[in-house]
């Protein structure tokens, strides 16, 4: 009887010991829980340059001491970094747009200010030359999920950069767009936008897209969610989440239809929202029925900045 035990008890163990070796890569590889994700953001321009050779690709000559030009961070640079971001406890990395931005500088002749920050796009289809090539962004891809870590890529759905309305035309200024990177956009974007309309409006004067238009809606998806398969690598890693910019500005039939666009192509993405100024108790149909997955909760951060000046009510 007391062999029996003995044989019982080695089984056990045995069987623990797997579970301690296996269970672990498992849930690395299975249960990441998108939930408790400690999401580390950063502007792609303004975190490390580790590649000088795309500081310039334009002749913009910039002077980097000014803060509203390029600095030079680029996705060489985010790789070269990711140890210590992993050392950090990060999981997840949230970037600024990837895709190609207008190179004129908004304030020829008068200041310097450019598109840096990713949020003025002009071809969503190409990654932007400041900060790499295709193939250095999915190099980025895999080096992240070797470290048991995901990617959120920030993305806009709801206008453009300046100066790419068919109505738009200027040769004097250097890198100005051409009349081949407006014909991309005809008919896409409002020529009577309605002032001050969270909708139907400009924001800052950004050429917004007529989304309730379901062309414009798919293709403005489509250049999205293409970025899924067109980034994957040959480990099969790919972007794990969208942060989905000024939802504040588009209809919810455009955001649910994103997301479920998306998720036909990877099941398990996700997408969080940016209402300016909202809150999961105001601004919840964002996610109720425009299928975020979550918003970003500007109430919060007033609470959080209320507590630490020592209101406590």
């Amino acid at each position: 009887m007391k062999k029996n035990y003995k044989s019982i008890l080695k089984v056990l163990i045995f069987a623990i010991l797997l579970n301690i070796i296996f269970m672990p890569n498992i849930a690395k590889a299975d249960d990441f829980d998108f939930d408790e994700a400690i999401i580390y953001f950063l502007l792609t321009d303004r975190f490390n340059n580790g590649d000088t050779s795309n500081d310039n690709p334009n002749g913009e000559n910039y002077d980097k001491s000014h803060l509203e030009t390029y600095h030079g961070g680029d996705f060489q640079g985010l790789i070269d970094k990711l140890d210590y971001l992993k050392d950090l406890g990060v999981n997840t990395i949230w970037i600024t747009p990837i895709v190609d931005n207008i190179n004129f500088n908004l304030r020829y002749g008068k200041d310097a200010q450019y598109g840096y920050h990713g949020y003025w796009a002009k071809d969503f289809t190409k990654i932007d030359e400041h900060l790499g090539d295709l193939d250095t962004f999915k190099k980025l891809i895999d080096e992240i999920h070797d470290r048991n870590m995901k990617l959120m890529v920030d993305v806009v759905i709801n206008h453009t950069g300046y100066g790419l309305k068919s109505t738009d035309s200027n040769t004097e200024i250097p890198n100005y767009p051409t009349d081949e990177n407006r014909e991309v956009f005809k008919d896409m974007l409002r020529l009577e936008p309605t002032n001050g309309h969270p909708i139907t409006g400009e924001l800052a004067g950004l050429p917004d897209f007529i989304t309730e238009d379901e062309n414009v809606r798919n293709q403005v998806i489509a250049w999205q969610k293409d970025w899924i398969e067109k980034a994957r690598t040959e480990k099969g890693n790919t972007i794990d989440y969208f942060r989905v910019d000024t939802v504040k500005h588009v209809e919810l039939e455009t955001l649910k239809a994103f997301k479920d666009q998306v998720v036909q192509i990877k099941p398990d993405f996700k997408m969080i929202g940016e209402y300016f100024d909202g809150s999961v108790h105001f601004n919840g149909s964002v996610m109720d029925q425009g299928g975020m997955d979550s918003i970003l909760d500007f109430e919060f951060k007033g609470i959080v900045r209320d507590y630490l000046r020592g209101n406590f009510e």
